[in-house]
């Protein structure tokens, strides 16, 4: 993904932290999640079982997606500072 890659650029000319930019992608990814979820709960209360399932399936393969984009920059952060 192109933010881990930015962060691993950085990390290489010693740049240590995140920058402004990648938090807001991790916080982007979370607050997607949450209005999906949202979403989802919206079709529970409605009826719509199958499509609440859809909602969910999906934001929990998307938020696995983003946890290990997290993990890859935890990671790359440790063994900087080492």
């Amino acid at each position: 993904d192109c933010c881990v890659y930015n962060i691993l650029m950085r990390m290489a000319s010693g740049e240590a932290s995140m920058k402004k930019d990648d938090l807001k992608k991790f916080r982007k990814g979370i607050k997607d999640a949450q209005r999906m979820l949202g979403m989802a709960n919206k079709r529970l209360n409605e009826g719509r079982y199958s499509a609440a399932e859809e909602f969910i399936r999906g934001e929990s393969a998307m938020l696995q997606k983003l946890a290990d984009e997290l993990r890859d920059v935890i990671e790359i952060q440790q063994t900087e500072k080492q």
